[in-house]
C-alpha cells in the first residue's frame, strides 16, 4: 500500500496576497468583532501555529461537535489582537477523515511580523470562536535580526504537570518560537518513572487486540490510529500546553515516543527481543496522527521534492511507501544569523548494535577478528596487541569442535546445553518451539567457556548428572575472544548491556568490527546529503543542528573502583547507546564537519537531563561545537532512571559496600561522575554543565556575535503537583552560558 502526504493530512494553502484581490478575504460584515464567545467545547484543543518561515506559517485547530461529517470552519488572520485589521477571512473544511483536525498554510506573509488568528464555527447566534492565537513569521534571510527561542522536549502527561510551560509563560514572554525536539506524546498508559500522577492517568478508548500493543503485563501502548489520536488530544488538552500554542509558533520533530520507546524505523523494543515488534501499520498510524495534530509544514518546501522516499533498506516500514515516508527532517532560516537543520534520528537508523535477546555466551569477536582489528589500529602489531590484551577476554569453544578430552561426548553436551537453555527461554516467555530454535542457534557457534560451564552446572543440578565441566587447564589452552557478557549483556532478554550500561572497551571493538571505522548510516543517504550540504553551504552566522537525542557522551568510569573488581564491574561504561554514543563514528564525523564550518551548535533532548557539552574533536582547531541538551518538561528525570537501574543490580552488587558505592557514584554524585567520565575519554572536550535531577527548558538567543543560553530547571518532585498560576512555588535554578564559536563560558 502506498500513501502520499496529502492522504495523511489534506492541508489547505491560502495566500495572504489575495487580500488585495478580494478573493478569500471578507470584510467582517458580521460585525461580531469581540462579541463572539469563545467555545472550549467546540475547540477543545484550542489553536496552534508552527514552522514559521519569512513568508508563511502553518495554523491548526480541531473541531468537536455532534456532527459526523465534515465541518466548515472560518479562519481569520489579522495584524491586531481585536481583529479589526483582517488579512484573511475565509472558510475551510475540518474533515471527518482526519478527526476534524484542520491545518492551513498561509503564504505571502510579511517577514518578522506578528499576526493574530482564530477559527470560527457556526452561524448567527450560534457562532462561536476558538481561543485567539498569536504567531510570528521568521525574519527575512538578509535581516540583521536577533532570534530568541525556547527549547523543550519530553512531556509525559502521566509523569507530571507541565509546570515548565507555566514558568516559560511567565519568564519568557518574548520568544520568537518554541522548538520541540521530540516526545510530544508518550505512547503508553503508564508513566516513565513509576510515580504517576493519578489524576492524569491515560485510559485508551479502545483496548482491543488490534488497537493496542502490549508493553508488559501492566501496560499497553497505542497501536491504532484512534488511540494515537486520543493521545494527542490528551496532551493538547493540558491547560499550559494550550496556552503555549496560543502564544508562540512551535517547530516540532519526532523522537521515539511519538511511535514507540527506543524505536528504530518500524521496530519497537518493549519485549527486549522476546517477540518480533516490527509493525508497519502501527508506524503508519503514528505518523498520520503526528501530521494531523501538529502544525508541521507537510510540504517541507524549498530544499526538498514532494516525491522523496525513504532510502534505508534497514527499515522496511518505508521501503515501498511514498510521502510522508521520508521522515520529519527539514531546514528553516531565521535572518542572517541562524540557519536551522532539523534532523530525523529515528527513521533511518539501524537497530542497536547489541540485540536485546543476545545470548551472553555467544562469542561475537573471536581471536582472528580481534587480531585483524588490532592490526588495523596498530599496523604490524596485531598479534602482539592481541596477546597483551587476551587475558581480559574469555576462552571459548564450540559444540562442533570441543577440546579433545571432551569431543567424544559432543552429542551429550549438545543435548544437555540446548535443553537447559531451552528451559531458560521458556521461563522467559518464549514458546517451546521458539525457545528450542533459539537455543540451538545460540549454541551453534563459539561459546565462552564460562557460560558453557554455567549451563552444565545448571543441567547437572537439575538432573543429578555429573557431566564434566571444561577444566581450567584445558581452558588455558583455548583461544580467547569477546562474548556478549563482556559487553555487559549478562541476562537473556534485557536492555541492560544492549541499549544501556554497555562496557565501552568491548563495545568499541564490536563497533569497529561492524563498521570498520566508517561513519554509521544513521540518517539515510538523502537526509545525510541535505545535512552535509547545509553545513558546507550555509551563509548564516550560526548553524544549528537539531537532534532529538544528545551528542553528550554519558560515561560511568568505575575503572579505579576496586570494590567492584571481584565481579568485573570496575569498567568504563556507556550509560546509553540508544543515543549518539551508539554511533561514535557518525557522531565524530558530524562534529568534525560542524567544527570545521565554525560557529555551529547542536540542540537536543530525550535524556531527561540538562547538559551543555563543549566538543573539540579536532584538537588543532580553535573552533568548538556546543551541544545544548534540554531536560524534560515533565518526564521522569535521568537520575531517577539510573537509580532504578542500580536498584535492579542488587543481584550483581552482592555486598552492602558495592551497593553503597554504586549509589554514591551513579546516583548521588551522578553529575560529577558524568563530567569526569567525558573528560577522561575526550580530554579536549568538556561537559560544561550537568544537571540530572530536574525538569525544565532552555532559552537560546542568537545574534551576530554569540549564542546565549539560560537553563531554567526545578526538581522533578515539583512536577508532581500543579504550579499553574503559582509558578513562584517552584524552586527554580537558572544557569546562563555564552557560545561564540571558540568557547563556551558561564555568565
Amino acid at each position: 500500500m502506498s500513501f502520499t502526504r496529502r492522504q495523511f493530512m489534506k492541508m489547505a494553502v491560502v495566500s495572504a496576497a489575495t487580500a488585495s484581490l478580494g478573493l478569500t478575504v471578507g470584510c467582517n460584515d458580521s460585525g461580531d468583532g469581540d462579541s463572539v464567545s469563545v467555545s472550549n467545547a467546540v475547540f477543545p484543543q484550542s489553536v496552534a501555529s508552527g514552522d514559521p518561515k519569512p513568508s508563511s506559517v502553518v495554523f491548526w485547530t480541531r473541531v468537536e461537535t455532534s456532527a459526523a461529517g465534515d465541518e466548515t470552519v472560518n479562519f481569520q488572520l489579522a495584524t491586531d489582537s481585536d481583529f479589526s485589521d483582517l488579512i484573511l477571512d475565509t472558510d475551510l473544511v475540518a474533515s471527518a477523515e482526519h478527526d476534524h483536525c484542520l491545518k492551513v498554510k498561509v503564504i505571502d506573509l510579511d517577514p518578522g511580523t506578528v499576526y493574530h488568528y482564530r477559527f470560527l464555527h457556526g452561524t448567527g447566534s450560534g457562532r462561536v470562536s476558538s481561543p485567539r492565537g498569536k504567531t510570528k513569521t521568521a525574519p527575512a534571510a538578509d535581516a540583521d535580526a536577533v532570534v530568541k527561542f525556547g527549547l523543550v522536549v519530553c512531556q509525559d502527561y502521566i509523569d507530571g504537570y507541565y509546570n515548565a510551560y507555566a514558568l516559560m509563560l511567565e519568564k519568557d514572554k518574548d520568544l520568537d518560537f518554541v522548538l520541540h525536539v521530540g516526545d510530544y506524546i508518550y505512547e503508553y498508559d503508564r508513566g516513565t518513572g513509576g510515580l504517576d500522577v493519578a489524576e492524569r492517568a491515560i485510559v485508551f478508548p479502545d483496548y482491543s487486540e488490534e488497537a493496542v500493543a502490549v508493553v508488559d503485563e501492566d501496560s499497553h501502548s497505542a497501536r491504532s490510529l484512534g488511540n494515537y489520536r486520543y493521545l494527542y488530544r490528551v496532551h493538547h488538552n493540558d491547560q499550559m500546553m494550550k496556552k503555549i500554542h496560543e502564544r508562540f509558533p512551535m517547530i516540532v520533530i519526532w523522537d521515539d515516543h511519538e511511535y514507540s520507546d527506543d524505536c528504530h524505523g518500524g521496530y519497537g523494543t518493549y519485549s527486549d527481543g522476546r517477540r518480533d515488534e516490527f509493525d508497519a501499520e502501527r508506524r503508519q498510524n503514528s505518523i498520520q496522527a503526528f501530521y494531523e495534530y501538529l502544525p508541521v509544514d507537510e510540504d517541507f518546501d524549498d530544499a526538498f521534492t514532494a516525491s522523496q522516499t525513504f532510502d534505508s533498506p534497514a527499515n522496511p516500514t518505508y521501503v515501498s511507501l511514498a510521502d510522508p515516508g521520508r521522515g520529519c527532517y527539514r531546514r528553516l532560516r531565521f535572518g542572517r544569523h541562524l540557519d536551522m537543520v532539523l534532523t530525523d534520528y529515528r527513521t533511518y537508523r539501524p537497530d542497536h548494535l547489541v540485540p536485546e535477546d543476545a545470548f551472553p555466551g555467544k562469542v561475537v569477536l573471536d581471536r582472528a577478528t580481534l587480531t585483524a582489528i588490532f592490526e588495523s589500529l596498530y599496523p604490524g602489531q596485531g598479534e602482539a596487541v592481541y596477546a597483551a590484551q587476551s587475558a581480559a577476554f574469555h576462552a571459548y569453544t564450540a559444540l562442533a569442535s570441543l577440546p579433545a578430552a571432551y569431543s567424544a561426548y559432543a552429542d551429550v553436551y549438545a543435548q544437555a546445553l540446548v535443553g537447559t537453555l531451552t528451559a531458560a527461554y521458556v521461563a522467559e516467555g518464549l514458546s517451546s518451539d521458539d525457545a528450542a530454535a533459539k537455543a540451538a542457534a545460540d549454541l551453534s557457534g563459539n561459546v565462552s567457556v564460562i557460560v558453557f560451564n554455567s549451563l552444565l552446572t545448571q543441567f547437572n543440578a537439575a538432573t543429578g548428572n555429573t557431566l564434566p565441566e571444561i577444566d581450567s587447564a584445558t581452558e588455558a589452552t583455548l583461544d580467547r575472544g569477546i562474548d556478549y557478557s563482556l559487553v555487559g549483556k549478562t541476562s537473556f532478554f534485557s536492555s541492560v548491556g544492549a541499549r544501556y550500561g554497555v562496557v565501552k572497551a568491548s563495545y568499541d571493538l564490536l563497533n569497529a568490527a561492524a563498521h570498520g571505522g566508517q561513519p554509521e548510516d544513521v540518517f539515510g543517504e538523502t537526509q545525510q546529503a541535505v545535512i552535509d550540504a547545509a553545513i558546507a553551504e550555509s551563509e548564516a552566522t550560526f548553524l544549528c543542528l537539531v537532534s532529538s537525542v544528545s551528542t553528550a557522551s554519558l560515561l560511568w568510569d568505575l575503572t579505579a573502583e576496586d570494590v567492584f573488581a571481584a565481579i568485573g564491574f570496575n569498567q568504563l561504561f556507556l550509560a546509553n547507546v540508544d543515543h549518539w554514543d551508539g554511533f561514535p563514528y557518525r557522531r565524530e564525523a558530524l562534529l568534525r564537519a560542524l567544527q570545521a564550518r565554525g560557529r555551529s551548535f547542536v540542540v537536543s533532548g530525550d535524556i531527561h537531563a540538562s547538559f551543555l557539552t563543549k566538543w573539540r574533536p579536532d584538537s588543532t582547531s580553535s573552533n568548538v561545537v556546543a551541544d545544548f541538551t534540554c531536560s524534560s518538561i515533565s518526564s521522569t528525570v535521568f537520575n531517577r532512571f539510573v537509580e532504578m537501574t542500580v536498584d535492579g543490580l542488587s543481584s550483581l552488587l552482592t555486598t552492602e559496600e558495592m551497593m553503597s558505592r554504586a549509589t554514591e557514584l551513579l546516583v548521588d554524585e551522578l553529575d560529577a561522575t558524568l563530567t569526569s567520565g567525558l573528560s577522561t575519554v575526550y580530554p579536549d572536550s568538556e561537559l560544561v554543565y550537568a544537571k540530572t535531577k530536574e525538569n525544565g527548558y532552555v532559552v537560546l538567543t542568537v545574534n551576530g556575535d554569540k549564542v546565549s543560553s539560560i537553563y531554567r530547571t526545578f526538581p522533578h518532585t515539583e512536577a508532581k503537583t500543579s504550579a499553574y498560576g503559582k509558578v513562584s512555588s517552584l524552586t527554580v535554578t537558572d544557569a546562563s552560558f555564552e557560545y561564540d564559536g571558540t568557547d563556551v563560558v558561564a555568565i
